[in-house]
């Protein structure tokens, strides 16, 4: 089993899905077997917020 190749086309398909819902720039993080992210920003999903606008 090629782990680099397993990683590069799962990125491609979270790349392609977020694209598809209108993301625009999409960062993946290296965890190193941990679940600290302190200071990283979460954002909306554009959708719901497009949604709320038109109503």
């Amino acid at each position: 089993m090629d782990h680099c190749r397993d990683e590069e086309s799962t990125k491609v398909g979270w790349i392609n899905d977020l694209r598809g819902l209108g993301y625009q720039r999409i960062v993946f993080l290296c965890g190193r077997n941990s679940m600290d992210v302190k200071g990283l920003a979460i954002l909306d999903d554009p959708q719901q917020s497009t949604m709320a606008s038109e109503k």
